[in-house]
């Protein structure tokens, strides 16, 4: 057995040798072999910086053999056909050949993560050995950088009394080392959280950070400015000559649910229009179906998954859960969640006053009822046969969204006769 190990990687050196792609090359080309990352003084690893590496030697069987470069250059040895084209192209792997822009760009790429990480001085260098093709990419990171202050810039004062409210849970931390992917994520975490306090119209384009670097032993100071949006101007957008306005709030005040939405025909078909109390008061709040035909589907049971409602201040999670409790009915192939602002009333003018918007909530029903036959040929022991199932489903079983499912299940086998 030892023996047998021996010669099949010794036939394996012979064929690289004989297929070394290295005699197909010209003078200014190089096989690149190997890459390694050596990095130092940082808490960043060589697995955080490896996707940046852009070019990879081929890969190699158990480690030591480039099996699939072997193949691909034996193949492009023999005369062209079908047969070697194919083995070339699904089996063999082409020869990687050393590019020195790829290198470049890469140690661009890991200084820039690395500078993004904190360590604004981090030394990246690239090399690449001829000699041996193996490409060598060495870090040292030296000191990094670490959070001092951090302070806020916020014109509106309605706002940034919600963000001053929120600040425990603030991602970024002082003694914390720098890294522009907390700041990226912080961005998204105020917007969601704004957005979820009924800052409808906000967005994390109105966020930005200004670093202060220049400071004694390493640390720096971040100041969160949120700007005011612009009018009639796109956020992410500069708008010097239109005035400032602040970030309304916004409450939900009619919910109009559309059940057997149709895009074809919402524009010309009659409506009808079902109101749906939330409460059993007297003033309760309502939700609005509007529908050509008759409600197929029991509005209590749209209203408990629906929760988005009338009265409340607008909640991006709201919507979201919305969107997930409706489609887990399993009753429509299409739902669509829309607002509009309505007109401005005089109570909407009062400072810190929220705005009013209307949800439009567009459902478009699958078919109730659903057929389905199978059919499956059996084979048993010589035996030929059919086996086949019929199942049925109803979408709607009880006018509450439930779904019925039945399945009839059936074969037909022949057998031999007992008396040949």
């Amino acid at each position: 057995m030892r023996n047998l190990i021996f010669f099949a990687f010794f036939l394996i050196i012979v064929l690289h040798q004989s297929c070394s792609p290295a005699k197909r090359l010209t003078e200014n080309q190089h096989l690149l072999r190997r890459t390694s990352i050596n990095i130092e003084n940082t808490e960043i690893n060589r697995e955080q910086l490896r996707p940046f590496v852009r070019q990879q030697p081929n890969r190699r069987f158990l480690g030591v053999v480039p099996l699939g470069l072997m193949v691909y250059q034996f193949a492009n040895r023999e005369r062209d056909s079908r047969l070697n084209s194919w083995i070339r192209n699904t089996l063999g792997e082409e020869p990687v050949i050393f590019n020195q822009t790829l290198l470049e760009s890469s140690r661009l790429q890991m200084s820039m993560y690395m500078h993004g990480q904190g360590y604004f001085n981090a030394s990246v260098v690239a090399k690449f050995d001829p000699s041996n093709g193996k490409a060598r990419f060495s870090i040292i990171g030296n000191q990094p950088y670490y959070i001092r202050n951090i302070g806020y810039r916020i014109d509106d004062s309605a706002l940034a009394s919600f963000i001053y409210a929120d600040t425990a849970n603030a991602l970024m931390k002082s003694g914390q080392r720098y890294s522009a992917e907390i700041l990226d994520s912080e961005r998204q975490r105020i917007s969601d959280y704004l957005r979820n306090e009924g800052f409808f119209r906000f967005s994390r384009e109105y966020i930005r950070f200004e670093i202060d670097s220049a400071l004694q032993k390493h640390q720096l100071d971040i100041m969160v400015i949120i700007g005011n949006q612009a009018l009639g101007v796109s956020p992410n957008l500069a708008a010097t000559t239109l005035p400032d306005n602040f970030h309304n709030r916004y409450i939900i005040d009619r919910v109009n649910i559309y059940p057997d939405f149709s895009p074809l025909t919402a524009l010309t078909s009659p409506l009808d229009t079902t109101f749906y109390a939330l409460s059993d008061s007297a003033d309760a709040r309502k939700l609005t179906f509007i529908h050509r035909e008759r409600l197929h589907i029991n509005p209590r049971v749209l209203s408990q998954n629906i929760l988005i409602k009338p009265g409340e201040i607008f909640r991006v999670r709201n919507v979201e859960q919305t969107y997930f409790n409706l489609g887990g009915l399993r009753n429509f192939r299409f739902i669509n969640v829309q607002f509009v602002d309505l007109p401005t009333l005089a109570q909407d003018t009062l400072p810190n006053a929220p705005r009013r918007l209307g949800a439009n909530i567009q459902l478009a029903r699958q078919p109730s009822n659903a057929f389905a036959i199978e059919a499956v040929g059996l084979n048993t022991a010589g035996m030929l046969g059919i086996a086949g199932n019929l199942s049925f489903s109803n979408r709607n079983f009880l006018g509450g969204a439930e779904n019925l499912s039945l399945r009839l299940l059936g074969a037909l086998e022949a057998s031999a006769s007992a008396f040949g």
